[in-house]
């Protein structure tokens, strides 16, 4: 194995991670129905080994994280990919493109299987990818068990990635060897080549950051929650959302929290049990509208104020909020200035 410096390692981990990251907003915007976020992996396993390219993949997924928070259970993966890649493509299983593809398909059978489980365990069986959620789904209406519809689901958008991305390097990484002696001495040098690839790839970063924001909505998995999957009521009467991204349903039942992984009744406030409506102010409150016990004021998962008829509400049924241009906020019965 070569030695590298301190200064091309930083270089080859960036470009890496660059790829990465890229490669994922890009599948992202245009509904692919595969990843492409592991080529910069496959590369820094390759070069360096299995422990830095561990260190790509996770570096990628918790940048990525700051856009969808429901890749970080991921890491597994990319640790896996990174550990098979480094091994076996010192055994020799990236000289040919048969042993290369044989070790996509291995790969992508390994991570179909963490993946599945993490799936089914954090995320109610979601595969996270519209083409692989419609698989799993076709396969539902046959009434095939959870786990092997996942499993399907899931090994339909992992193996054309890995397949595609390990060949993808195979032909890189012999367009190089051809090509290097042609190139010009100053380009020759392990450093300067992958500083002057990362240059080019950091140039799309903008881009894709803007293509991300503007991602289509139909590219989001549609998943229906009632009695049968985490909301015990079954029925809701309104949901909101507040700035720290977490989801408030009310309920007959009371006022659920779901932070995406699973639905919690907030039983542990007295004034909040039948709820009819919600509504979030400029301050980031969340304003509580009961069927029996007036209106509570959340801030902080914690109770600020409560109002109701022995504060002068004529009725302790509150059925809507909302707010005028002067920050009144007005209920059905009555305005108040909060």
């Amino acid at each position: 194995m070569k030695k590298y410096n301190c200064y091309q390692i930083f270089a080859i981990i960036s470009f890496s991670i660059a790829i990465n990251f890229v490669g994922r907003l890009f599948s992202d915007f245009y509904t692919l129905p595969l990843w492409l976020d592991s080529f910069g992996t496959f590369f820094t396993s390759y070069v360096l080994g299995p422990i830095w390219g561990s260190i790509v993949g996770i570096s990628g997924i918790i940048i990525y994280g700051f856009i969808d928070q429901t890749s970080f259970p991921y890491f597994i993966t990319a640790i896996v990919i990174a550990t098979l890649a480094g091994y076996f493509c010192r055994k020799g299983w990236m000289t040919s493109i048969l042993k290369t593809m044989n070790l996509g398909m291995l790969i992508a059978v390994v991570c179909t299987l963490i993946s599945s489980i993490l799936n089914i365990i954090i995320f109610n069986g979601n595969v996270g990818n519209i083409w692989g959620e419609g698989v799993s789904e076709l396969l539902k209406s046959f009434n095939i068990p959870l786990f092997i519809r996942v499993f399907i689901g899931q090994f339909y958008i992992e193996f054309l990635d890995k397949i595609i991305t390990l060949t993808l390097l195979y032909f890189f990484i012999k367009l190089y060897k051809k090509i290097k002696k042609y190139l010009p001495n100053c380009l020759k040098s392990t450093n300067k080549n992958i500083v002057f690839f990362l240059a080019i790839v950091t140039l799309f970063i903008p881009n894709s950051k803007l293509n991300a924001k503007t991602k289509k909505f139909n590219s989001y998995i549609r998943q229906i929650y009632n009695s049968e999957n985490g909301l015990p009521s079954g029925k809701t009467n309104d949901i909101i959302s507040t700035d720290d991204g977490i989801l408030w349903i009310g309920t007959y039942e009371g006022l659920y929290r779901h932070t995406g992984k699973d639905f919690r009744l907030m039983n542990e406030f007295k004034s909040i049990k039948t709820v009819r409506c919600l509504y979030t102010d400029n301050k980031n409150r969340l304003l509580i509208g009961t069927n029996d016990n007036g209106l509570s004021v959340l801030q902080d998962e914690k109770i600020q104020l409560i109002i109701d008829e022995d504060k002068g509400f004529p009725n302790n049924s509150v059925r809507c909020i909302s707010q005028d241009s002067n920050g009144y906020f007005i209920t059905q019965e009555r305005q108040n200035n909060l």
